[in-house]
């Protein structure tokens, strides 16, 4: 099932409020198609972008956590 705009924005910023960033740039990306304005699409890609590099740091810093020098 497709579902719309508002529906995707609405989940996406949930998952973004949650810090699921990865989830959220998946739906902010699949809103960012579904809108008819431009200003939206604007809106969703900016925010698409910024849950990805949220989602690149914390992968960062989880990858320096693991890592113990011996």
């Amino acid at each position: 099932m497709k579902l719309p705009f508002k529906t995707n924005s609405e989940l996406a910023a949930k998952e973004e409020r949650k810090k699921n960033y990865q989830s959220a740039y998946v739906l902010w990306k699949k809103a960012s198609k579904l809108t008819g304005k431009e200003i939206n699409k604007h809106w969703c890609i900016s925010r698409a972008e910024w849950c990805q590099k949220m989602h690149q740091e914390e992968v960062k810093l989880k990858t320096r956590k693991i890592y113990v020098p011996h």
